[in-house]
């Protein structure tokens, strides 16, 4: 893969998080690719894989706005290899429920085909996101 192809995909991934931040969920489901494959780990409480945008709309986004006020995902670093892209960074936020500050380093895998991510997988601190929104 060339480099034009990682620097195209770590901008696609910048501008993602960008809308994330700014709760613009529509952006964020119109750079998936209708099958794409969204994997969170065991011990949240929307662990598992998920499969279509609205799908991780209804399932991860959702919960997870409705569990956490102020979310901000930080993004550190950009790693992009080809179609493979790894994002390093911290959420930050706080739980609805218990009021306890969310401070959660993240790795961030994706594969991303013709402009479109088709896989994400995370890597996180489950038992703190858990202990944060008092689950």
């Amino acid at each position: 893969m060339s480099q034009t192809t990682a620097s195209r995909n770590v901008e696609l991934l910048r501008d993602g998080y960008r809308a994330f931040n700014e709760s613009d969920i529509e952006s964020v489901m119109a750079i998936m690719s209708d099958d794409i494959e969204w994997i969170e780990p065991e011990g949240l409480p929307h662990s598992g894989t998920h499969r279509g945008p609205e799908a991780i709309v209804e399932n991860v986004f959702t919960p997870v706005m409705e569990q956490y006020e102020d979310l901000n995902l930080e993004v550190d670093r950009f790693v992009g290899d080809g179609d493979t892209v790894v994002v390093l960074g911290t959420a930050r936020g706080r739980g609805r429920e218990t009021g306890k500050s969310l401070e959660n380093p993240f790795a961030h895998v994706y594969d991303i085909e013709d402009g479109q991510i088709t896989r994400f997988v995370q890597h996180t601190n489950t038992y703190h996101s858990r202990d944060v929104i008092g689950a």
